[in-house]
């Protein structure tokens, strides 16, 4: 018996944010890069979503809910003059309809920069991954960092749904991607 050439059973669209899920596949403009920024932008979406609800289920679930969302409207994101905004607007709006309150706002730095000092001073995500993934140029970030001072929280490791052993190592997952 022969097996039909092509892709294997297990398609991108089955490691889509939503895909997996059965409630919606990657959307029908750009899947590619649909999948691809989803991928790109996962970790720092979910340690902003765990800053946010402090829960790392919920933080789980918004962020799948983010995606899907995003799907829904990819073509109109992807035509924007900045997607990676687009996208991390949604993000903050899904986050409020959990119930999560807004971010922090301070007197400097407010909304996707604010978003984004946080990211790289309390989980130690690296400048450039934070700017990239709310859509603000790393000179901003930069700036914004020294306007705010350089005192900086110890970086929280991104908290798992999922008991775990004391003192077993755990790696963190991307849900898009093939298990191992």
């Amino acid at each position: 018996m022969t097996t039909p050439s092509g892709p294997p059973a297990t398609s991108i669209r089955a490691h889509s944010p939503v895909g997996a899920t059965g409630r919606r596949g990657a959307p029908a403009a750009s899947p590619l890069a649909y999948t691809a920024f989803c991928q790109l932008h996962h970790r720092a979406y979910l340690h902003h979503a765990q800053l946010r609800t402090g829960d790392a289920l919920l933080a789980e679930q918004a962020v799948a809910a983010a995606f899907a969302e995003l799907g829904a409207r990819w073509p109109a994101v992807l035509s924007s003059a900045c997607p990676a905004a687009g996208a991390w607007a949604i993000l903050t709006q899904t986050l409020s309809a959990y119930g999560s309150p807004d971010s922090p706002q301070g007197d400097a730095i407010e909304g996707r920069t604010a978003d984004a000092v946080r990211l790289h001073r309390e989980r130690g995500l690296p400048l450039e991954q934070v700017a990239e993934a709310v859509g603000i140029e790393p000179s901003l970030l930069r700036a914004s960092l020294r306007l705010t001072g350089s005192t900086a929280r110890r970086p929280q490791r991104l908290r798992t749904s999922g008991a775990r052993k004391p003192g077993a190592q755990h790696e963190e997952r991307n849900p898009f991607l093939p298990a191992r």
